[in-house]
């Protein structure tokens, strides 16, 4: 996004169109190679793996299996209309949650934005009138600025996620500055620019975090339930928010899990691979729940998901484990689940979720697909597939060290998602407790 506005930015400095073009050439030209040096070897691995280089983002493009055919996955965070367009700072300002999911005020992008509509018509007023600039800014100056204005115009129309404008809220204490130095008289400008940079900041506190765990000698601890055959079982994940990944390394590596309806844009090729995992495995299977929250509300929405899928599970049976990230608990329920009867309805014979919002759920129906149809059995596990391989989010993809799994997308075998072998005597599987019912106390 930062390279293609500087890019554009490049051909309005104030120079020879031959001079101009030739900037914007070669910036593009050592971009490309600073990515294909730096990242090649990552998006090529991606590609062979999933037929996308950037999987799953623009795979309206590339059109990879795995993944519905979408553009932007998550577009949730996008202004609708041109009226939100045009208000969009004034907006998120108010009502910081449209573009971040915690609240955060910053009082420099209304700011900002009324300086940069005055500073245009400024020049436009300027350009119909022939009138000579009286203050004219210096060429790094109206180059900063360019490029503010055509990356802040990329970004609202393209994602719309407050931390994708890292880059510019730096910037924006100078571009305000640099604004009101051309709108005003020097010394006016940088009195008015510094009290408006002195007010942005003082909003901003006390100031709002992700959050921070206390410090332990392990980052992560977790206790984990019995499991008599991990690698026979396969649970699954229903929600993405909050995520439940961070838990998965601490499981046994034979134990498969497959993430549903978690905001990922699952395609009936991912269907069908969660369903062929799950004939290849005799059981027995769950699902791993968030236990901080209302069970009235987790409970119905996982019964949902799953039920998508032919799957059940019956709340009673779920047990509390004890969970932490550093001194914070985080506690997880662990649920056995009936897997769908063969004959009747296989996983995936239901639409999986299309694209992502925000809040994790399904958004529109753009991209959508239904899985095999209802009262056919599961299909056979792919060929060259192990019952190790994974689907999904849960495990991470293999070092390039271990073996490769295999591909079948657009004539390349299909991926599993591998993670080594089963835990030896030298890695023995932690010892479970749990308790049912209400969370285990920290």
């Amino acid at each position: 996004m930062y390279a293609l506005a500087l890019c554009l930015a490049l051909l309005g400095v104030p120079a020879a169109w031959g001079l101009r073009l030739r900037l914007a050439f070669v910036f593009g030209l050592g971009t490309l190679a600073g990515i294909g040096i730096s990242a090649g070897h990552w998006y090529w691995r991606m590609w062979q793996t999933y037929g996308n280089p950037l999987f799953p983002q623009f795979n309206n493009v590339f059109k990879a299996p795995l993944a519905a055919t979408i553009g932007i996955g998550d577009t949730g965070w996008i202004p609708k209309g041109v009226g939100e367009k045009l208000l969009w700072p004034f907006i998120f300002t108010y009502h910081p949650k449209r573009v971040i999911e915690i609240e955060i005020t910053q009082l420099i992008w209304p700011m900002l934005y009324l300086a940069g509509v005055a500073l245009a018509l400024r020049l436009l007023r300027d350009a119909i009138v022939a009138a000579r600039p009286a203050a004219p800014l210096p060429r790094p100056a109206g180059l900063v600025l360019l490029f503010f204005g055509i990356a802040y115009l990329i970004w609202l129309n393209l994602f719309g996620i407050y931390r994708y404008l890292v880059p510019l809220e730096l910037l924006a204490p100078l571009a305000l500055w640099l604004a009101a130095q051309r709108l005003m008289a020097p010394a006016l400008g940088r009195q008015v620019a510094g009290w408006a940079v002195l007010l942005a900041t003082v909003a901003t506190l006390p100031g709002v975090s992700w959050g921070h765990a206390g410090w332990t000698r392990t980052v992560t601890t977790v206790d984990l339930p019995p499991l008599p055959a991990p690698a026979q079982s396969l649970a699954f994940t229903v929600h993405g928010d909050p995520p439940m990944s961070w838990l998965v390394p601490s499981f046994p590596p034979a134990l498969a899990f497959v993430a549903l309806g978690g905001g990922f844009p699952e395609s009936p090729a991912y269907a069908a691979r969660a369903a062929a995992m799950m004939a290849a495995r005799s059981g027995p299977f769950y699902v791993m729940l968030q236990a901080e929250g209302d069970n009235q509300k987790i409970w119905p929405a996982a019964q949902e998901v799953l039920g998508r899928y032919g799957i059940s599970f019956d709340p009673a049976d779920c047990v509390t484990y004890r969970a932490a990230v550093g001194r914070n608990p985080h506690p997880y329920q662990w649920c056995p689940v009936q897997p769908p009867r063969t004959g009747r309805t296989a996983p995936g014979s239901r639409p999986s979720s299309p694209a992502w919002r925000r809040d994790g759920s399904r958004a529109g129906t753009a991209g959508a697909a239904a899985g095999p149809a209802a009262g056919t059995p599961a299909p056979p596990a792919p060929a060259g597939t192990t019952p190790s391989d994974r689907p999904a989010c849960g495990r991470a993809a293999a070092p390039a060290a271990r073996r490769r799994p295999s591909r079948a997308a657009r004539g390349r075998p299909v991926p599993g998602w591998w993670r080594g072998t089963a835990p030896t005597a030298a890695s023995p599987a932690r010892t479970p407790a749990g308790c049912r019912g209400a969370a285990c106390p920290a």
